[in-house]
């Protein structure tokens, strides 16, 4: 029989916020952190530091995501006023926006193995849609920041922009979804008439093959996930469907 001191044990290099941190060079979080057993090893089977960084800047993270990740590997080593700054945002959207970015990274690595540059299956990745914006916005940045902290905190799970048509409800709806530092996604209901098949006009514009009220639940759940609903105000009754789906999905804004 194989004696116990003989048996070799396989240890799995496991990411969290501390070593992904690392990894991206940050400040206080000494690089020795990564260059010890088992990710010394688990970063050399997949060719190196630059390996790494390179598989994760193509990596399908939302836009927000992106940025952020860009602009640190850029500056290694800076302080988070120097990241904000690049960002044109505020320590706080930072930091937010930094904390999901770290969950995303982590998520990414440990699931390398399934399927290298793209996202676990279980994830159900669904592709970003907002909008190109095709003005700049003009004297609102404190309405945008005031937004986007409002959405940031946990109990705040649902935000109305209300006013006139034509006064930039959706450009400003957009900007608050860049800034959040979750998947964003627009739908556009100018065309919806019929209340009933709000669930299905959702799911098609998140790109769903599935148009049922199950699947676009499944979708959704366990996701931090934005989903700007614009011209909703002609199909009013379907309010309580929207509410039943921030019920079953407990991460999900509207």
């Amino acid at each position: 029989m194989e004696s116990l001191t003989k048996r070799r044990v396989s240890i799995t290099a496991v990411w969290d916020d501390e070593h992904v941190k690392a990894l991206l060079h940050f400040p206080r979080f000494p690089l020795r952190l990564i260059q010890q057993e088992p990710w010394h090893a688990w970063i050399g089977r997949r060719g190196g530091l630059k390996s790494v960084h390179a598989y994760l800047q193509s990596y399908p993270f939302p836009p927000t995501h992106r940025r952020i990740l860009d602009v640190v590997l850029s500056n290694p080593e800076s302080v988070a006023d120097v990241y904000a700054d690049r960002l044109n945002i505020s320590r706080a959207t930072y930091f937010y926006q930094l904390r999901e970015l770290i969950h995303g990274i982590a998520q990414a690595l440990n699931h390398w193995d399934l399927q290298p540059g793209a996202p676990p299956e279980t994830s159900s990745y669904l592709q970003p849609n907002l909008p190109a914006p095709l003005t700049s916005l003009v004297g609102v940045e404190n309405t945008v920041q005031t937004l986007t902290r409002l959405l940031s905190h946990a109990d705040v799970r649902l935000l109305t922009l209300l006013g006139p048509g034509g006064i930039g409800k959706t450009r400003l709806s957009i900007e608050i979804a860049s800034r959040l530092g979750r998947e964003a996604y627009f739908v556009d209901l100018s065309a919806l008439r019929d209340p009933s098949r709000v669930a299905a006009v959702i799911a098609q514009n998140l790109g769903i093959k599935d148009k049922t009220d199950s699947a676009l639940k499944a979708a959704l759940r366990n996701r931090e996930f934005l989903l700007i609903l614009d011209n909703f105000e002609q199909i009013l009754p379907a309010g309580a469907y929207i509410a039943d789906l921030l019920a079953a999905s407990s991460q999900l804004k509207v």
